[in-house]
């Protein structure tokens, strides 16, 4: 893949970026696998699922990351807010589904 500044099309660009989109959705796939495999670790309850502090450990190793690659922590935390709620959904089917 070129690098941004190689590009020399937008064409060239959009599909640079839809190479990237396609990994991090792969990426994101790959993260689902472990959210899954945490779940025989967890306490079966809501408060277990959500694990209150190691969100907040996340979130929070996020932001220092995003600001690390020029990214804003407020938008990177927002996204992996909606992150980890969808996967606290679909831990919760699991368990729901195990009952």
């Amino acid at each position: 893949m070129k690098s941004p500044k190689d590009c020399t099309s937008i064409d060239e660009v959009r599909l640079c970026i839809d190479n990237i989109d396609a990994q991090i959705i792969e990426l994101l796939a790959q993260r689902f696998e472990y959210v899954k495999a945490v779940v025989p670790f967890k306490s079966k309850t809501a408060d277990g699922v959500i694990a209150k502090e190691r969100r907040e450990q996340v979130l929070k190793d996020r932001r220092i990351l995003a600001e690390k690659h020029g990214l804003n922590p407020d938008t990177i935390e927002k996204m992996y807010c909606l992150l980890i709620e969808y996967f606290i959904d679909e831990e919760m089917k699991i368990i729901e589904k195990q009952k």
